[in-house]
């Protein structure tokens, strides 16, 4: 069985989140209901990985595809919401094949768009002619519409806080 980066059993991953659901989440969603589904959906695809059989083409063409989905993000990560779904329809594939062909290279969309969205963040921060934007404001341009989020995450990706990375440039 595989292991994810923590060493526990991928398995445990979505077992973990699914335990979490109750009645109030329904209600009262942390996240739209459609970030949700491909959170559910890519933890399912990874925990299927070793399980799923690919065909011939799938399996030859996941590198393929991989870089249509990542040009797709790379045109579309501004965009507040932005879902599996859409951008699966954007490349005419169906979501599962779209969670399959990422799980496939042991990622996950979610990932694969915070990755982006950052990337795009510290370009906008690392760069003086930004500076007249606001680090909200720098958010929003990648698609991140609260602050507070925006700040976690560039701790999380670049180890400091967004008005911390400007100052060391």
């Amino acid at each position: 069985m595989r292991s994810s980066p923590v060493g526990e059993p991928i398995v445990a991953t979505p077992a973990r989140f699914v335990r979490q659901w109750s009645p109030e989440l329904a209600v009262r969603r942390p996240l739209p209901a459609s970030l949700l589904v491909d959170q559910l959906g890519a933890l399912l695809a990874l925990t299927l990985e070793g399980d799923v059989t690919l065909s011939p083409t799938e399996t030859s063409g996941t590198p393929a595809l991989i870089d249509r989905i990542r040009r797709a993000l790379h045109e579309r990560y501004a965009e507040p919401g932005l879902t599996a779904a859409s951008i699966a329809a954007q490349l005419q594939i169906s979501e599962r094949t779209l969670h399959r062909g990422l799980a496939g290279a042991s990622v996950t969309f979610s990932r694969l768009l915070a990755d982006c969205r950052m990337s795009m963040a510290r370009k906008m921060l690392a760069e003086p002619r930004f500076d007249r934007v606001s680090i909200g404001g720098i958010g929003q341009k990648v698609g991140l519409t609260d602050p507070s989020h925006f700040i976690r995450q560039c701790r999380k990706y670049l180890g400091v806080t967004p008005g911390e990375f400007r100052r060391r440039r």
